[in-house]
């Protein structure tokens, strides 16, 4: 009766065939580190369903990274915000292609040069509500503050998305019935719902991706009012964030790279094609001094 080969028979065949196919090195190296890119559904910038899908800012501009990081495997994991939060704290390899800076995340991450100017968060209201609002406009933007103090209010935010350092300075110091926190998927989408059945009198976002998600869900934009907020800049800096670990630290390093190399005009007109006619002429102008100080 013939007898398994022992393991170590069967590993030196093992090795034996790699050296004879002049690969042994290979067969005993190891596989390249693994980045796990969180994505979020965040349309424009990240478009999971649809015609569309694959083709928004983010979703190209992270094509493009992989492309030219051939020294790292790469896997994408759909999560939302609080869930990729979660996955920073880990101690495995995980990297975001557009995230804002923050204190907040400067404790779990390593952050890129910036990549490109986003149009800065809006509050984003209906027409029949455009008189309520202007109690609270001056030249044409919204006080936020005292908005958030008016006890007829009721304002739609997202679970931990970072809407700038103003603005979350702002919601924090917010009476917590004033704001009503979505969580779920689509959680955008959800908002602008609640906003046409009045649940909510406002909701604070990207107009771009405000704009998208309303046409998708059969919305009239022409019905949409789009507020700047009183303090904030008219644009803020995107960047790569990898987690805080020295494997995190080495991928910045080799991100940083690439993206000097496509920040140009490349990913400017992958923002700017999302853009409407006066926004996107003045954004085109004022991106040329976006990395002045970079």
């Amino acid at each position: 009766m013939r007898h398994a080969p022992s393991l170590r028979a069967r590993l030196r065949r093992a090795l034996l065939g790699c050296a004879l196919l002049g690969a042994a090195g290979a067969c005993l190296a190891e596989p390249a580190p693994l980045i796990t890119w969180t994505v979020r559904d965040m349309a424009p910038f990240n478009i999971m369903e649809g015609p569309l899908k694959g083709q928004g800012i983010a979703d190209r501009m992270l094509g493009l990274l992989q492309q030219r990081l051939p020294q790292y495997r790469h896997l994408n994991s759909r999560v939302n915000r609080a869930r990729a939060n979660q996955m920073f704290a880990r101690d495995t390899l995980t990297c975001d292609a557009g995230v804002l800076r923050t204190q907040e995340r400067e404790q779990l991450m390593y952050f890129s040069i910036p990549t490109l100017g986003v149009v800065t968060n809006g509050v984003v209201v209906r027409q029949e509500r455009e008189a309520q609002m202007r109690p609270f406009l001056h030249d044409g933007k919204i006080d936020l503050a005292a908005f958030l103090a008016d006890s007829h209010q009721r304002l739609g935010v997202l679970v931990e998305r970072s809407y700038g350092p103003a603005i979350d300075a702002t919601l924090h110091a917010a009476p917590p019935e004033r704001l009503l926190v979505h969580h779920g998927n689509n959680a955008l989408g959800s908002l602008l719902q609640m906003q046409e059945h009045g649940r909510i009198s406002a909701l604070l976002g990207y107009w771009p991706e405000v704009r998208y998600l309303a046409e998708t869900e059969g919305m009239e934009v022409s019905n949409l009012r789009f507020y700047p907020v009183q303090g904030m800049p008219s644009y803020l800096l995107a960047h790569v964030g990898c987690s805080k670990t020295p494997e995190g630290k080495k991928a910045i390093a080799a991100i940083n790279e690439v993206i000097r190399e496509l920040r140009g005009e490349e990913l400017i007109q992958l923002y700017a094609r999302w853009l409407d006619g006066p926004t996107r002429e003045a954004y085109l102008k004022d991106a040329k001094g976006f990395f002045e100080k970079d």
